[in-house]
C-alpha cells in the first residue's frame, strides 16, 4: 500500500470518530460538566433574574465580585438580596456575589433619626402659659426635680454674663448693640415661686417674651446665701432662651417677685448691665 493511501484512510477514521464524539456530547447535554461553556449557555438557571455584577445607585455596575460568605456581597441597596453563590465558580474555583432583585421594593433614602420633641409649654419650659393669666396660688406651685447642671456652649464673642440676687429695683433694662442668638439662664426660687421674666425689645419697640416663669419651686428651704453668693447647685434650674434677631434691648423683670431669688444670665455680647444704687451685678463665672 502506498504512503498516500495510508494518510487518506487515517483522515477518514478521524473524521468518523469526531462525528461520533459530537453526537455523544449533544445526547448528554444535561450531564455535561458545569465548566463546559456550551452546557452553561444551554442549561436554564433557577436564579436567572439575579445579577452577578454589583449594581450601583447611579445605574452603573462593576465586575462580578469574588466572595467567601454572604456578608462580603452587601451592595448597599436594600432592594437586592445579596448572597455568595457556591454554584457559580470561576476558573480558579472562586465564588461570586449574586444580587437578586426584591419585588415591590423602592430603594428610598433612609429616614433621618428622630429628633427630641420640644419641651411642651408648662412650668419647666422657658415660657409658662399659666403666668400670663395672673398671680398663681399655692395649689399651682410645682417643685421641679433637680437635674445635674451643664456648662453652656457660648458663641464666640458672646461670653459675658452676670449674677443678680434679690434686687430691690425690680426692672432693669440693658441696651445691646449685638443681639445674642441664645441666652443661658440659671434660676433659683427656693421654697416659694417668684415670677421672673426676660423680654427682648427690637429697634421699634416690639417686645418678645423669652422667659416667663412663675410657679416653680427649686428647693424645700429658704435662700441660704443671704443674697451674697451663688446658691448650691441643687437649688438651681437651667433654661436656654432663643433671642429674636434685631433685638436692641433686654429687660430683666422681677416686678412680681415677692421672695428671695437668684438669676444668672450667660451669653451676652455687650458686657453686663450697669450697677444702680439698689442693684449690684456680679460678673458671672
Amino acid at each position: 500500500m502506498s504512503f498516500g493511501h495510508v494518510r487518506r484512510d487515517r483522515s477518514a477514521v478521524l473524521s468518523v470518530a469526531g462525528s461520533f464524539a459530537i453526537g455523544l456530547l449533544c445526547a448528554c447535554g444535561g450531564d455535561a460538566s458545569p465548566h463546559d461553556p456550551i452546557a452553561l449557555a444551554d442549561t436554564p438557571r433557577a436564579d436567572a433574574g439575579a445579577s452577578l455584577a454589583t449594581p450601583q445607585r447611579d445605574g452603573a455596575s462593576t465586575a462580578p465580585q469574588s466572595c467567601t460568605a454572604d456578608i462580603d456581597c452587601d451592595d448597599g441597596n436594600r432592594c437586592t438580596a445579596d448572597s455568595c453563590d457556591a454554584r457559580r465558580e470561576g476558573e480558579f474555583g472562586s465564588r461570586r456575589c449574586v444580587h437578586a432583585p426584591i419585588e415591590s421594593c423602592v430603594d428610598a433614602p433612609a429616614l433621618p433619626p428622630p429628633q427630641s420633641p420640644p419641651v411642651p409649654p408648662g412650668p419647666t419650659s422657658p415660657i409658662d402659659p399659666a403666668c400670663a393669666a395672673g398671680p398663681v396660688d399655692t395649689t399651682s406651685w410645682v417643685f421641679v426635680p433637680f437635674v445635674p447642671l451643664t456648662t453652656p456652649a457660648l458663641t464666640a464673642g458672646c461670653t459675658h454674663g452676670f449674677e443678680l440676687q434679690n434686687c430691690k429695683q425690680r426692672t432693669i433694662e440693658q441696651d445691646v448693640s449685638l443681639a445674642p442668638q441664645k441666652l443661658h439662664v440659671d434660676i433659683a426660687t427656693y421654697a416659694a415661686p417668684d415670677r421672673l421674666r426676660i423680654i427682648a425689645i427690637d429697634g421699634v419697640g416690639n417686645e418678645s417674651v423669652v422667659l416667663d416663669t412663675c410657679r416653680i419651686q427649686t428647693a424645700t428651704y429658704a435662700d441660704p446665701t443671704s443674697g451674697n453668693h451663688r446658691p448650691p447647685d441643687e437649688t438651681i434650674r437651667q433654661f436656654s432662651l432663643d433671642i429674636p434677631p434685631g433685638t436692641k434691648k433686654l429687660r430683666y423683670d422681677a416686678d412680681a417677685a415677692t421672695t428671695p431669688y437668684y438669676l444668672r444670665v450667660k451669653g451676652l455680647c455687650d458686657g453686663i448691665p450697669t450697677n444702680t444704687s439698689t442693684c449690684k451685678f456680679r460678673s458671672a463665672p
